[in-house]
């Protein structure tokens, strides 16, 4: 289950990161950050932090498991590695 919720974690920062850094729009930045949300909640497929420091926090209000964080932290900063890939290449 932990492999699953980090790939989820990966597409979320990488939807996210795409949005944001292309778009250069706050709200459909927003949209986005909301939408990857909603779908990771309602399919318990993963917490929906989909940043290091939304993971970070959850893990000190004891939400998500400080087992768990750090692959999900690994996770973000991958996913956004990957938009800064696609940034570097496509600007």
């Amino acid at each position: 289950m932990l492999f699953t919720e980090c790939i989820v974690e990966f597409i979320g920062a990488v939807i996210i990161g795409i949005i944001g850094v292309f778009t250069n729009n706050a709200f459909l930045t927003g949209t986005a950050i909301t939408v990857c949300s909603f779908i990771a909640f309602k399919s318990n497929l993963s917490k929906g932090s989909f940043n290091p420091t939304i993971t970070l926090a959850m893990a000190l209000t004891k939400k998500q498991s400080w087992a768990d964080a750090p692959f999900y932290i690994l996770s973000q900063v991958i996913g956004a590695f990957a938009v800064w890939l696609l940034y570097i290449k496509y600007y």
